[in-house]
């Protein structure tokens, strides 16, 4: 009901409602002008008022079949000024429309167009890692079920070559400041699979980015809790404040940099290694299965066995998402001295009153390790 109100709106706006009301007087006073000039003389073409009404709307539409044709000086008179009409009636129709598709293109190559999709993935900010997370997510997704939205304040130009540049996969644009919700909701945030926040470098300064990755994260979970956020921190000092907007997923920049460096001089081939299986672009890389019926409540080592014979692949753990809560979930919404006092406790006892991480990764577990239901497998392979 929704959609047929704006749809009608849209009707309302663009004077298409007073368009066709003059198309349907046209048809009608000339139909019957018509008629009353040619039943006399025609009455094969113009038997009653259906038919008139016919090549009256054949005639403004200038498609002219022929089946119907005035024979009177009067009836041709008529037909003239019909004729002249629907062309200029049908002239500012055909603009009207071509104008509503042009100014639509204008408004999406702007970022300014309501996003409708469903299952989409959105990039909040931009830097020098985004162009990479977009190659990976092509790479890593089948483009045919691949919907991304980015949502920065990029110049126009350099928004229309990334565009370009991925014009394979459905990639859309929204303009505007993606810590306000109204932003927000124009990429229809609470309808997207996840939500991937990356420090803005291109809009505030590199020092703080990370408080916009904060401000941002905070506004998609005021949204909807159920949105999955992976945000992407310069500075590892800022992971509390993320954890506090209850974020899913961190990512620290260059959060392993300082173990390849020293395995390059320990330990050679680890850091080459460890290149290959996380870079898309290779033949092997870490991906996850949704392990076969038929393997749950078997022991890992029959697991292994199967990926390794049947899959060409080699299975290296498990990971599983729970469904943890908080001791916040139990204390109640109005801050009481009672519930401050236990937030305190558990504060200097060193345990977070925060919900913990509910993503539990088991790489290598022992051979006798039971498949769970919930259990995902961690494989190198295709």
């Amino acid at each position: 009901m929704k959609r047929f109100r704006q749809f009608f709106q849209v009707l309302k706006d663009h004077n298409f409602l007073k368009i066709f009301l003059g198309i349907f007087v046209i048809m009608f006073v000339g139909g019957t002008l018509a008629l009353a000039f040619e039943r006399a003389v025609n009455a094969q073409g113009f038997n009653n008022l259906w038919s008139a009404f016919w090549w009256a709307l054949v005639t403004i539409t200038t498609v002219g079949y022929g089946d119907t044709v005035p024979v009177s000086l009067g009836g041709r008179i008529v037909g003239v000024l019909v004729m002249f009409a629907g062309v200029s009636l049908v002239s500012l129709l055909t603009a009207t429309i071509s104008s509503i598709f042009v100014a639509q293109k204008i408004r999406e190559g702007q970022g300014l167009e309501q996003i409708k999709f469903d299952d989409h993935i959105i990039i909040c900010g931009w830097n020098v890692h985004a162009e990479k997370i977009l190659d990976s997510l092509f790479r890593l997704r089948p483009m045919s079920d691949l919907q991304v939205i980015l949502i920065n304040d990029l110049q126009e130009e350099r928004i229309n070559d990334i565009l370009y540049k991925y014009r394979d996969i459905e990639l859309s644009f929204v303009r505007g400041d993606s810590t306000r919700e109204v932003v927000l909701e124009r990429a229809n945030v609470t309808k997207a699979q996840a939500v991937i926040v990356v420090p803005d470098t291109m809009a505030v300064d590199s020092k703080t980015a990370d408080e916009r990755t904060v401000l941002t994260t905070l506004a998609i979970k005021g949204l909807s809790n159920q949105i999955r956020v992976i945000a992407f921190l310069q500075d590892r000092d800022n992971q509390n404040h993320l954890r506090r907007a209850e974020v899913d997923e961190i990512v620290v920049s260059d959060e392993f940099g300082g173990y390849l460096l020293a395995a390059n001089v320990v330990e050679p081939g680890v850091p080459q290694s460890v290149r290959e299986l996380l870079d898309p672009g290779t033949e092997r890389n870490l991906h996850r299965r949704k392990a076969p019926k038929h393997l749950i409540g078997k022991p890992f080592e029959e697991v292994f066995r199967h990926y390794y014979e049947e899959e060409d692949e080699i299975a290296i753990g498990t990971y599983a998402e729970d469904e943890t809560i908080s001791i916040m979930d139990f204390l109640s919404s109005d801050t009481s001295a009672l519930d401050a006092f236990i937030k305190r406790k558990l504060e200097g006892s060193g345990h977070s009153p925060e919900k913990e991480q509910l993503v539990k990764v088991n790489v290598k577990p022992p051979k006798d390790y039971t498949l769970q239901d919930k259990d995902w497998i961690i494989v190198i392979g295709q």
